[in-house]
């Protein structure tokens, strides 16, 4: 196996080589772009071998296929099982270049935290980082793929849906720290326990004893609480002041901090990232200059102002932590309309109506106007009363915005990706 991994790498310099940058790894070939590697994964419902010829068309410039499927040609990368052969390449990576290796779980803020982090720490040095939601069984070793040489530091958001599944990564992935952001009820549906039993598949993260972060709200959970290699960061302890923003980290007050984040639950997952990078060595210089120009991604409390509207535009995921920390945000603008865009949060199993009614008492007051989209949230329209409205199609939705939205309110959208709603703010901008 390490000679064909070690055959495979060098097939992948040589195409690098030739095209000028590093191709993309991609299992579907609906996302194929000119110069991406597609793989050709089987599984229970959808055989990606059946979908070679349409990725080659597209613009791929190799396959990685089985050899039961294929004949080995210049545009094949034939092996036993696509999808043991990148975790075990994956595996050649990381023991060959041997990065600081940084693991991130939770049930809410992990893509931001690991923006955080990524965003400080490669101002000073090479640093790899999962992309988008590649934070499953399948995505992370496909993103490992891409790890380089002059990679210092990776950075991998780890996702899980059941127990066992984060014990399955670092079995192989061995941590040097492990940041946990937070336990909630995403993928309750799996868990009859709910967040006790989340919590234990969280903390699966810390078999190998990596130096760890996480807040006082995680602590009260097992196996946190009794974990001691570990930096226990209070999220009370962040202090807001005219000079900038100060966070304590450990016995020491940091700042001030000038930053472009308002939001409480982004300055939570951002005193976690200052406490990863000060015990990684960063320097007070350093971080400072990293905090200047920093943002959060696309679509995760992304703040924007359009023909004088100000959206916040949090649609990329939801679950019931982050909703009411959305909802709590959008009540300390100072404008002329609270809207808020409330779409389905998905995947709470038995507390589903449960956790959409809890709802309620953030919605009643201090908010002008609600949206709901998707039917989880029908009986809490229902309970809103008057100034709520329901719509079943993301188009109504539109439509209705288009014609209510006035300069000098502000907007919030949210909810769980498959309601659509991060497309919302493209349409209504066009």
């Amino acid at each position: 196996m390490k000679s064909q991994i070690q055959d495979f790498f060098q097939q992948i310099e040589l195409l690098s080589e030739k095209q000028g940058h590093f191709p993309r790894f991609i299992c579907d070939s609906r996302d194929i772009k000119p110069g991406d590697c597609f793989i050709a994964f089987k599984g229970e419902r959808v055989d990606g071998h059946d979908f070679i010829e349409e990725a080659f068309k597209k613009g791929a410039i190799l396959a990685i296929c089985s050899e039961n499927k294929v004949s080995k040609t210049s545009k094949h990368f034939v092996c036993q099982d696509p999808l043991n052969f990148i975790k075990q390449a994956a595996c050649y990576q990381l023991e060959k270049i041997k990065p600081t290796i940084i693991g991130i779980t939770g049930s809410c803020g992990k893509t931001t935290t690991r923006h955080f982090l990524l965003s400080l720490l490669e101002k000073s040095q090479a640093v790899f980082a999962t992309p988008g939601n590649f934070n499953s069984q399948i995505g992370i070793p496909m993103a490992l793929l891409g790890l380089r040489a002059e990679h210092r530091i990776a950075i991998i958001e780890m996702g899980m849906s059941h127990k066992g599944d984060i014990l399955k990564l670092v079995d192989w992935i061995k941590l040097d720290y492990a940041i946990i952001t937070s336990i909630g009820l995403s993928h309750a549906i799996n868990f009859e326990d709910k967040d006790i039993g989340i919590a234990k598949a969280k903390g699966e993260i810390l078999k190998s004893f990596p130096y760890s972060f996480f807040n006082e709200q995680t602590s009260k959970y097992e196996p946190f609480s009794h974990f001691t290699n570990r930096t226990l960061v209070y999220t009370d302890q962040i202090f807001q002041k005219e000079e900038g923003t100060f966070f304590q980290i450990g016995n020491q007050i940091k700042g001030p901090f000038i930053l472009n984040l308002k939001a409480p639950h982004l300055l939570e997952n951002l005193h976690l990232t200052l406490a990863c990078v000060y015990k990684m060595g960063m320097s007070d210089h350093d971080i400072h200059q990293a905090l200047k120009g920093l943002r959060t991604e696309e679509k995760r409390m992304e703040e924007r102002l359009i023909n004088q509207i100000e959206f916040i535009d949090d649609s990329y995921n939801a679950s019931p932590a982050s909703m009411k920390a959305a909802i709590n945000y959008l009540k300390t603008k100072q404008s002329k309309r609270k809207i808020a865009v409330i779409g389905s949060m998905k995947e709470l199993g038995d507390v589903s109506e449960k956790e959409h009614l809890k709802l309620l008492e953030f919605l009643k007051t201090g908010v002008d106007q609600v949206y709901f989209l998707g039917e989880e949230t029908f009986k809490l329209y229902k309970l809103l009363g008057s100034k709520g409205e329901f719509f079943d199609s993301l188009n109504l939705l539109e439509n209705k915005l288009k014609s209510y939205l006035q300069p000098g309110d502000s907007v919030l959208i949210k909810g769980s990706h498959s309601t659509g709603l991060h497309s919302l703010l493209n349409s209504l901008s066009n």
